[in-house]
């Protein structure tokens, strides 16, 4: 569970349609894969876990009459199901060749909840003109957490010759599309999994399909796997219309914090839902004024239960740092403290807790509390917290405690430690060369085991010119960093590296043997002017910029995932050697330096 302790950036991707908020995210690689990456051929995108939530308020439906006999056939499937209501797949999720196939039930039983879903589908095995193959008829019923649950039929699934399954075969044609193996999923055409000697089934494939049902296997799993995409997708597709319907246009922060007051009630996705309410807890801080209605929705989102908790801690972070809603915070507390899944959050409570304390001054209390959270997180524990445990233990009269601590911090945050004076709790003369000896000791050992080459990078320069950035013909020790101009942790990182620039420029030895460069990535992102951007940072280093896929490329090369901003320190062969970690508080300028220097001759 992520704890957020600052105001996060208010956004209005919300209002542009992203209601996914995949723009939104930052300090990352956004290209996330659809759904036809892992062997589907729909392109819908849908989240892990996401489901329509039973709990949430729902407008009224128009059930569906169906005919007796429909109805009977589909309490093959589902005995206890009472009413249907029918469904659309907008026309882009459905794959040419299954055109016709556009619409699914959702079934209910005798209190209106829901049991399931049902697709009926009529259409081709293959798009091959020559196969003999008899078109498919079947429908497949699927339970509310999207799973195949079975496949049901008026006439027996076929094999080839047009031979009946049996019942046996038909059980197994069920249990390969449940859990259809990645071989059969990712297969492009079934003619492929075929003996082109013998024409059989061949050796790779004969254990993933019914024998002599191959073609129909591959596409009955297929469809399974697709038909469970569009379910889990068709809830937030649903949201996404609601809320772009809600929101378009509106600019006002108070108008949009009531449309989506008005919107989570109805939403049926977990996930857009959650989107949606930590949005509204955004806005409420903004606001600043007290509202029963956005508080009884953050306290009673219809969320599922850990969803539910990361929203209120995040929010009660945020109204704390602020010191906003002063009466918010006991409640805040209580219902995080009687959560379902309270212990699997009790250290981000004790966290809570602790900042709380620390805000009524009971410093004591707060060093308890703030002790047992980081401890339990460990090194990735948030640096402000671990800042204000310190400044609690001073004020307890721990001073010993809070200077292990503040060592502990400054090899990790440098520049937290220093801007705080921190360590002066400390008594030890020339503790903070010491801390740096350790610092540049263990940044040297995470030197690349086996350094790999960069490969000549395709860039264009500021006059638009196209060059070819070749870093094992430059002699040099070259620092290159991949990074974004909307990217916050970039911009955070810009001053650094301008002071690592100008310790270049004043050291003979480092400008001679060193060179920093900046490629500039994913520029149809940005929103501000590159011009500006440079004035603002007062950038003086060389900066080319990637118009094609050279930091996908570099990554892929050097086995890492591509995230901003990536910084690599590259040897005067062109071999990366080192690769520097990112934190809102380290001294790049400084750990650089010593970097480039081990590295010249």
């Amino acid at each position: 569970m992520t704890i957020q302790t600052k105001n996060t950036r208010l956004s209005f991707c919300l209002l542009g349609g992203l209601l996914f908020a995949l723009g939104c995210a930052t300090g990352q690689n956004n290209n996330k894969k659809s759904p036809a990456d892992d062997g589907s051929q729909s392109t819908l995108i849908t989240e892990q876990g996401t489901k329509e939530d039973p709990a949430a308020p729902k407008a009224a439906v128009e059930k569906t009459n169906l005919p007796k006999e429909k109805v009977d056939f589909y309490k093959k499937a589902f005995p206890n199901a009472a009413t249907f209501t029918t469904a659309s797949i907008p026309a882009e999720f459905v794959p040419p060749e299954d055109q016709g196939n556009a619409t699914y039930h959702v079934v209910y039983d005798a209190s209106d909840e829901v049991i399931g879903y049902l697709r009926d589908f009529n259409g081709p095995v293959t798009s091959d003109e020559d196969c003999a193959c008899s078109p498919l008829s079947l429908t497949m019923a699927f339970s509310t957490d999207y799973q195949l649950k079975d496949i049901i039929s008026v006439a027996p699934l076929q094999k080839y010759g047009h031979e009946n399954l049996t019942d046996e075969e038909h059980k197994q044609m069920v249990a390969i599309a449940k859990s259809p193996s990645k071989e059969l999923l990712m297969l492009k055409f079934p003619q492929d999994m075929v003996d082109g000697t013998t024409g059989a089934t061949s050796a790779d494939y004969a254990d993933k399909v019914v024998e002599k049902a191959g073609y129909s296997s591959w596409r009955i799993a297929k469809l399974s796997f697709q038909t469970s995409r569009i379910l889990q997708g068709m809830p937030i597709v649903r949201d996404q219309k609601k809320l772009q319907s809600l929101l378009e246009g509106i600019e006002d922060p108070q108008v949009v914090m009531d449309r989506l007051i008005e919107f989570v009630p109805l939403a049926e996705s977990n996930y857009l839902k959650k989107q949606a309410v930590e949005y509204l807890s955004q806005l409420y801080g903004q606001i600043g004024e007290q509202s029963d209605k956005v508080e009884n929705i953050l306290l009673n989102s219809g969320l599922s239960p850990l969803d539910e908790a990361e929203v209120l801690l995040a929010s009660c972070f945020q109204f704390v740092a602020t010191q906003s809603f002063p009466s918010f915070i006991p409640k805040c507390l209580a219902k995080l403290e009687n959560a379902p899944f309270a212990d699997k959050i009790e250290n981000e409570l004790a966290l809570l807790k602790g900042v709380v304390a620390y805000g009524k001054e009971d410093y004591q209390s707060a060093a308890d509390f703030l002790s047992k959270g980081l401890f339990a997180i460990g090194p990735n524990a948030p640096a402000d917290l671990s800042k204000q445990y310190i400044d609690a233990l001073v004020k307890s009269d721990q001073k010993d405690k809070a200077c292990i601590q503040a060592q502990t911090l400054y090899l990790q945050h440098p520049l937290l430690v220093r801007a705080d004076k921190l360590l002066d709790s400390c008594s030890e003369e020339g503790l903070v060369a010491k801390l740096d000896e350790q610092r540049k000791a263990a940044l040297l050992q995470s030197k690349q085991p086996e350094p790999i080459g960069v490969s000549p990078l395709p860039l264009v320069d500021d006059a638009g010119q196209e060059v070819t950035l070749d870093l094992a013909k430059t002699d040099k020790v070259t620092v290159l960093v991949f990074f974004a101009t909307w990217c916050p942790h970039c911009q955070k990182e810009m001053p650094r590296l301008v002071d690592f620039a100008k310790q270049i420029a004043k050291d003979s030895k480092l400008s001679d043997g060193v060179q920093l460069i900046g490629v500039r990535s994913s520029v149809a992102r940005e929103t501000q002017e590159y011009d500006d951007f440079k004035k603002q940072y007062n950038i003086n280093f060389t900066i080319l910029t990637d118009q094609s896929i050279a930091f996908e490329s570099f990554s892929a090369e050097q086995g890492k995932s591509p995230g901003y901003p990536t910084v690599a320190v590259v040897d005067t062969q062109g071999k990366v050697q080192y690769f520097l970690p990112h934190g809102d508080y380290s001294d790049s300028a400084q750990d650089l330096k010593w970097l480039a220097e081990s590295l010249l001759k």
